[in-house]
């Protein structure tokens, strides 16, 4: 139980009668066994990131992309909106790196990026070295994975990110 976070993406990969066969998708695959029929087929949707109790991270969806309503919805999120939270990640370790006292580090976490409160959500105050490490180290792998995520490739003009959560 807790805050689970998922930024997900689709991919459209639906074939249409008056594409070239150079420009059509060739999709296969089996379950127990059984081939899948994959003619009607119209997205693949994968998983880009998963967060466990980042409610900062959870904050910044809820404030940038949800209108502030936190309900478990599923909401579009763009490719910028994407590049945003990574830029502010890591504007924010650029900060918390410059300062030794946990007091100056928690008034830049507040400033920036703060945590919020919610069932389960984990830790809302910012009181230990503990606390900071973990916070600093989703938002480096929040760098890490969300950093890859460009326009989508040629050919691919039509993939959309969604993110949601639930506790």
């Amino acid at each position: 139980m807790g805050l689970d976070m998922y930024l997900d993406r689709k991919q459209y990969v639906q074939n249409w009668s008056h594409q070239k066969e150079s420009e059509k998708h060739r999709i296969f695959g089996t379950a127990k066994g059984h081939q899948i029929d994959m003619k009607n087929l119209k997205y693949l949707q994968f998983e880009v990131m998963y967060w466990r109790k980042a409610n900062w991270i959870h904050k910044w969806f809820i404030d940038n992309i949800q209108d502030g309503i936190d309900d478990c919805g599923t909401y579009d999120v763009t490719s910028q909106q994407i590049e945003e939270l990574v830029s502010l990640c890591k504007q924010v370790l650029k900060y918390l790196k410059n300062e030794k006292s946990i007091s100056a580090q928690v008034d830049i976490i507040n400033d920036m990026l703060p945590p919020q409160s919610g069932f389960f959500f984990g830790n809302e105050e910012m009181e230990t070295n503990d606390d900071i490490e973990y916070y600093i180290d989703t938002l480096k792998e929040t760098i890490q994975e969300l950093g890859e995520v460009k326009t989508p490739k040629k050919g691919f003009h039509n993939d959309s990110f969604y993110y949601h959560a639930s506790w």
